[in-house]
This record gives structure tokens, sequence and C-alpha cells, in this order.
């Protein structure tokens, strides 16, 4: 997740959609990276080659930044829901 308090403050202009699917792609490939570590994490602890503590931060570091990227993606079905109901 250390990419993610970049990405926010960074900000993305309404009209620049290429940088705002760039950024989603970045902090997609970021969430999927963790998650990778911290399976290879707990099976390398599995093997008793890894510290309990290590897998604990990564497996959390990988929830964190799941669970941001639901948060986004709720409220990107919020956004869209609010267009679709907006009188024509």
């Amino acid at each position: 997740v250390s990419g993610l308090p970049e990405l926010i403050t960074q900000g993305v202009q309404p009209d620049s959609g290429s940088a705002a699917t760039g950024t989603f792609q970045t902090v997609l490939e970021e969430a999927n990276n963790l998650i990778k570590e911290a399976d290879k994490l707990s099976a390398s602890y599995a093997a008793g080659r890894a510290d309990l503590t290590e897998v604990a931060l990564t497996a959390e570091r990988a929830d964190v930044s799941l669970g941001f990227l639901m948060a986004i993606r709720r409220q990107a079905i919020q956004a869209y829901q609010q267009i679709m109901n907006m009188p024509i």
C-alpha cells in the first residue's frame, strides 16, 4: 500500500479518462502484487522459512489494499446509479 497515499493525493481531472484508468490500473496491480506476496509469505511460513510478524503485516497490507479497491468500486457503482437516475 506504499503507493496508495500518493495516488489519492494526486487527484484526477474529470475530463482525463485515460489518467483515471491508468491510476485505477496502478492501484489494481499494486493490490494484486500485495495479495500474491502475502500468499507467498504464508507458504513460506508454513514451511518454517518466514517470520509470523512479517506474514501478518503483509496480509494486513493486502487486506487494506483490497478494501481500498472495494471502496473505489462502491463509489463508481453509486456514481453510475446516480447518473442513470438523472432525469433527461
